[in-house]
C-alpha cells in the first residue's frame, strides 16, 4: 500500500537465454507464462519489475518474452516514457569491472504496469517518469538501475 492505494509489486529474474540451447528460451517463456497466469485477472494494480533476460529491443537476447508480456496487456514503463530511446541497461562492463565500461546493447531490466483487467477497471497506475541510474563508475551492478515514478489511482 502506498498513500492509501493498494497495489501488487512483483519482482522477478527470468532464465537467461543461452546461445545454442533452445531449452533455455523455452524455460524463460514458461516462467513468464506462469507469472502472467497469476497476474492477469487481479483487480489490484500490478507493478512487474525485474531482470527478464529478454531484450525488449531488437538485437541480442531478443527472445520475445518481453514482447509477450506486453501483448498480455502490460505497459512497458520505459517505452511509454521514452518511445524513441532504447534505454539499454546491460552490460555496463565486461567480465570484470576493472576492464572498463562497455556500451550497453540490451534492455533486459524492465518495469511493466497494469494488465488488461486493471486498465478495464480504470485502476492502472499512471507513468510519470522513468530514469536509468547507476550508469557511471563505480558500478553497483553490471546492470543499470531503472526508477519509475507512478501515480496510483
Amino acid at each position: 500500500m502506498a498513500n492509501g492505494s493498494k497495489f501488487r509489486f512483483v519482482n522477478t529474474h527470468l532464465q537467461s537465454a543461452i546461445p545454442g540451447l533452445q531449452q533455455a528460451e523455452q524455460v524463460q517463456r514458461e516462467q513468464a507464462d506462469e507469472l502472467l497466469a497469476s497476474l492477469l485477472f487481479t483487480s489490484t494494480p500490478v507493478v512487474l519489475a525485474g531482470d527478464l533476460n529478454s531484450n525488449a529491443e531488437p538485437g541480442p537476447e531478443s527472445t520475445g518474452t518481453a514482447q509477450h508480456i506486453g501483448r498480455a496487456g502490460f505497459v512497458d514503463a520505459w517505452k511509454f516514457a521514452h518511445p524513441a530511446d532504447p534505454g539499454y541497461t546491460w552490460p555496463l562492463f565486461g567480465e570484470d569491472q576493472n576492464s572498463g565500461p562497455v556500451t550497453p546493447n540490451e534492455r533486459i531490466d524492465l518495469i511493466y504496469l497494469g494488465g488488461p483487467l486493471q486498465f478495464w477497471l480504470g485502476r492502472a497506475p499512471a507513468i510519470l517518469s522513468a530514469v536509468r541510474t547507476g550508469t557511471t563508475a563505480p558500478y553497483g551492478s553490471d546492470h543499470a538501475g531503472l526508477v519509475v515514478k507512478l501515480q496510483l489511482k
